[in-house]
């Protein structure tokens, strides 16, 4: 229905006087066929869509996965460090400076890790050029 009451389906006039303006010269089976091509088409672009979201949720599961890794291994440099430098002071009887000493360099080992890790910093074994 039209703001004036007339009905404008099937061909009839949405200005409320005599003439007729057709809306669609098409039958309803390529109606019918015209919905179902959308129909296939909306869902092949959804498909699409659903491969892209799962694809870019796999690569920030993936970064987040590096970032544990990363963060794991600067904890553990410094967990080391530090056991180590309390078992020679065990050892030696110079209790708490060993431990100072090797949480420091298990400080700076995780650090030196995480840059390696990063890119910022060449591996060891990296040829100067």
């Amino acid at each position: 229905m039209t703001e004036d009451g007339k009905d404008n389906a099937e061909g009839r006039s949405a200005k409320g006087g005599g003439e007729k303006e057709v809306l669609s010269t098409l039958t309803p089976q390529e109606l019918d066929a015209r919905l179902k091509q959308l129909g296939s088409n909306l869902d092949r672009y959804h498909g699409e869509r659903a491969d892209e979201e799962k694809k870019k949720g796999l690569a920030d599961n993936s970064g987040m996965a590096y970032g544990l890794k990363i963060g794991a291994e600067f904890v553990s440099a410094v967990l080391v460090g530090g056991m180590i430098g309390w078992v020679l002071d065990r050892w030696l009887g110079t209790i708490p400076f060993g431990l100072i000493v090797f949480l420091m360099l298990g400080f700076a080992a995780g650090v030196l890790n995480v840059m390696r890790a990063t890119g910022k910093v060449s591996d060891p074994g990296a040829k100067k050029r």
